[in-house]
Order: structure tokens, then C-alpha cells, then sequence
């Protein structure tokens, strides 16, 4: 079954498809609200699992955080162009995006833990 179909895509073209159906929104609102949720909810984890360590610093403390967002960025992004062929440029562009996202995080909760007493 592999071999069939590593033959048949060196010789057909091949792709992902994201359907939507008549009607799917094309609202950005609604699309920004989650983006903003989600990253929200990633920011409150890695706040936790910083609050779990004894990591003092705060350089340190926002290294910690961004490589939470690292990890996170090898688990998906990476994969995707391992599994499904995204492009190496989308890749680094996504990687990118989500790394800086990650370091912004790091800054602000870097600092938010640096203020409470020792």
C-alpha cells in the first residue's frame, strides 16, 4: 500500500484541502477572539510550570518560557512539514511567528514573577 502510493505521488500531484462549506464564516472577530484565547491559555501553562521551578532570573525565567514555546513549535509546525510537506519557508515564517509570540510571553510573565518577594 506505502509503495503504491510513494509511486503514484512521484508522478501526480498531491495536496491538502481545507473545505469550507457555503456559509462558513469570514468573520476576523471571531477568528482573533480564539487566536487571543488560545494564546492566552499557553501563557497561563507555561506561568504555572514556571511557578513549579526554582528558577531565578530574569533572564533565566524568560528563557524557561520560550523554550516552552519551542517545544510547542517542534511539536507542530515541524511536524507539519515533516508529514504533511508544508514548504520550508512557511515553516520558518509559522516558527518564526510563534517563537516571538513565546518570547513576548517570557518577557511579561518574567517580569510579572520578578516583582512578587523573594
Amino acid at each position: 500500500m506505502m509503495t503504491k502510493a510513494a509511486a503514484l505521488i512521484k508522478t501526480n500531484p498531491s495536496g491538502i484541502l481545507i473545505y469550507q462549506p457555503p456559509g462558513a464564516s469570514v468573520s476576523m472577530t471571531p477568528m482573533l477572539i480564539k487566536e487571543f484565547a488560545k494564546e492566552l491559555a499557553q501563557s497561563l501553562i507555561a506561568a504555572l510550570l514556571l511557578s513549579m521551578t526554582m528558577i531565578a532570573g530574569f533572564f533565566r525565567r524568560t528563557l524557561f518560557v520560550t523554550l516552552v514555546g519551542a517545544f510547542a513549535v517542534l511539536g507542530t509546525d515541524v511536524s507539519y512539514m515533516i508529514w504533511y510537506g508544508f514548504p520550508f519557508s512557511y515553516t520558518l515564517a509559522a516558527m518564526t511567528i510563534e517563537l516571538v509570540g513565546a518570547l513576548a510571553a517570557g518577557l511579561a510573565i518574567a517580569w510579572w514573577f520578578g516583582r512578587r518577594p523573594a
